[in-house]
């Protein structure tokens, strides 16, 4: 049944704790969000400049130092990071209280940044160590799950809570939903593996003790990614596919105002995506696992393209002003952007030894990042030239085009009807 499949590493007791931990932690980091948008925009009366240099310093520490976290999380004891990243943030949004003023503000943004970095490349190593191969499928669904849901209902949530509070009662709800996050990770055992999984990590230690040098093994991240093409396919589609989604994403609003949208049914389309990211992560989550996940992602690719090159239509007023209809090409969206990242963290997991998938998923991390960080800044070029439904035609091309060019790599990777779950040597 539907539930019981999904539900299934949910039976794992250490697990359970873990989710918890993540649960928690997803929906006081977008009650910050939200938080610290209405402390900018209407404490401060700040505009859309220092709204930018808020979103590139929420990127850029992965960017900067992503790949290199990975080289020392896969060296020290994950519990311990993930405990002592808690700790930290939830003093650094604490501290947010007491902010003069913006340059602050986006400093200590940063830093808590920099801690998400760990504590997230820290949370894929104990992903694999927690969850046999068998149901990882099903674990990122349900992680996935947790973050749409928070995107959903944090915001919401947060909004509720400033009509009864200031910005800093906020801060306060999310150190605490860090600090118990940080008391569930720290009732997980240390060995959480089985015998043969611990034999594993043992063998890796030494493997890492003898490798020495810091960027010796950080060469060594990159050299695992590059050698298993399937790893490098998905990583840099994943990449790409997220330049892509930053590049027209920050312009739904100013799509919407052209086409005469109110900013009531502009809310609807962002509940949308987060309610459609849902369904696609149930439904992967359920159905996928016997599915060639390389082909997943080439339809999931193609279908939102062609959605996104519908919304341009809007922008060069073809496509009509009916709320519904928006809103139902918003929840597909939704539905095909949760396609790329459940796989996305499937095939990372299951394809990496878990000694090197600290370096290998903070790698990924920091492309994305970079997407993050620059795909806004194109977009807001391109508008002046092409307009709006330009740059959602351009998009929704370039999704389609990268569609195309997973499906002809995945000939190369493992052949046309060799279902991705199989082990390649």
């Amino acid at each position: 049944m539907f539930n019981k499949l999904m539900a299934a590493p949910l039976k794992i007791k250490n697990f359970r704790r873990f989710y918890a931990a993540q649960v928690i932690s997803d929906f006081g980091n977008w009650i910050d969000f939200t938080a610290l948008l209405v402390l900018i925009a209407y404490k401060w009366e700040l505009g859309s400049t220092a709204l930018a240099f808020f979103y590139i310093s929420i990127g850029l520490p992965y960017v900067l130092i992503g790949p290199f976290v990975g080289v020392l999380v896969d060296r020290m004891n994950w519990r311990n990071v993930m405990i002592f990243s808690d700790l930290l943030r939830a003093a650094i949004v604490c501290s947010f209280i007491w902010t003069p003023n913006i340059y602050i503000l986006l400093s200590l943004v940063f830093l808590r940044g920099v801690l998400n970095a760990f504590f997230n490349s820290s949370r894929q190593v104990t992903f694999r160590l927690i969850v046999p191969e068998s149901l990882l499928l099903q674990a990122n669904s349900l992680s996935q799950l947790s973050i749409y849901t928070s995107k959903v209902l944090g915001p919401a949530i947060s909004g509720l809570l400033l009509l009864v509070m200031q910005p800093s009662g906020a801060f306060i709800i999310n150190s605490i939903t860090y600090i118990i996050s940080a008391i569930l990770i720290y009732s997980l055992p240390l060995n959480l593996n089985n015998e043969q999984q611990s034999n594993k990590l043992k063998e890796s230690k030494k493997h890492k003790n003898a490798k020495g040098q810091f960027f010796r093994e950080f060469q060594e991240g990159l050299n695992f990614i590059f050698s298993i093409r399937i790893l490098f396919v998905v990583i840099g589609f994943n990449a790409a596919a997220f330049f892509v989604i930053f590049l027209f994403n920050s312009l739904g609003p100013l799509l919407a105002k052209t086409v005469g949208l109110n900013e009531t049914v502009f809310g609807f389309l962002i509940s949308a995506v987060g309610l459609g990211s849902i369904v696609g992560s149930l439904l992967i989550g359920q159905w996928g696992k016997n599915v060639n996940h390389l082909l997943l992602i080439c339809f999931a690719a193609m279908v939102t393209g062609s959605l996104i090159i519908v919304l341009s239509f809007g922008g060069f007023g073809i496509l009509p002003n009916v709320p519904i209809l928006w809103i139902s090409i918003w929840f597909l969206i939704g539905i095909g952007v949760s396609s790329f990242s459940v796989t996305y963290g499937y095939i990372l997991q299951s394809r990496t030894p878990s000694n090197y998938l600290g370096r290998v998923s903070s790698t990924g991390d920091a492309m994305i990042n970079v997407s993050m960080v620059v795909a806004p800044l194109v977009g807001t070029v391109l508008t002046k030239f092409i307009g709006v439904g330009g740059v959602f035609l351009i998009a929704g091309i370039l999704m389609i085009l990268l569609g195309i060019v997973v499906v002809l790599s995945k000939s190369k990777i493992l052949g046309l009807t060799q279902p991705l779950s199989q082990k390649s040597s």
